[in-house]
C-alpha cells in the first residue's frame, strides 16, 4: 500500500521488503563498477556516483536485445534472403553482431584527463566500462559469444536488477 504525507504526497510506494531487495541488487551493481580500475589514471571508479546510469544501459541494452531477438527469429530466413553481410562478417550471428554494434556505439578514444574528469565529476561510466559492465551482467551476451563462466565477461555472479 502507497504511503503519503499529511499534504497528500506520495512518500515511497515500495513497502520495506522491496526497498531491502532493491538495495541488496542495487550494492552488487555499485560493487561491481567500484572495483573497475583504470589504468591510465591509477583510480578506481565511483560506482554509487554512477549507479543510476549504469543500471540505465543495462536496462536499455536488455529491452533493445529483446526486441531485436524477438524480432530476428521470427524473421531469419527472410533477413538473411534480403540483407548482404558486410565482408569478413558473415562468421558472426545476428546476435553477435548486435552486440558489435552496441560496443561499436562506443567507441571512441578518450584522453586520461577526460578519463579522470568523468570519474570524479560525472555520472556517467567511462565508456569501456559502460559496454563491458552492461555486457557481463548479460547471460545473452556470455551464451552469444560462449564466454567461460569465471571470465571477466562472464563472472560467476552477475547483477541483476531486474
Amino acid at each position: 500500500m502507497p504511503r503519503y504525507n499529511a499534504d497528500e504526497r506520495l512518500l515511497y510506494p515500495w513497502n520495506d521488503t522491496n526497498i531491502q531487495i532493491f538495495l541488496s541488487k542495487a550494492k552488487c551493481f555499485v560493487d561491481q563498477y567500484s572495483a573497475y580500475f583504470d589504468q591510465s589514471i591509477h583510480m578506481n571508479l565511483d560506482g554509487m556516483k554512477t549507479f543510476e546510469e549504469d543500471i540505465g544501459d543495462i536496462a536499455g541494452l536488455k529491452a533493445s536485445f529483446n526486441a531485436f531477438n524477438r524480432i530476428v527469429t521470427q524473421n531469419l530466413n527472410k533477413i538473411y534472403n534480403d540483407i548482404k553481410l558486410l565482408p569478413n562478417f558473415s562468421q558472426y550471428t545476428p546476435q553477435q553482431l548486435f552486440f558489435l554494434s552496441y560496443a561499436q556505439k562506443w567507441c571512441r578514444y578518450i584522453t586520461p584527463t577526460q578519463v579522470r574528469i568523468k570519474i570524479l565529476r560525472g555520472v556517467h561510466s567511462p565508456e569501456k566500462y559502460r559496454v563491458n559492465g552492461a555486457l557481463s551482467n548479460f547471460a545473452d551476451f556470455s551464451h552469444a559469444f560462449d564466454c567461460p563462466v569465471g571470465s571477466a565477461m562472464n563472472p560467476g555472479v552477475k547483477c541483476e536488477m531486474w
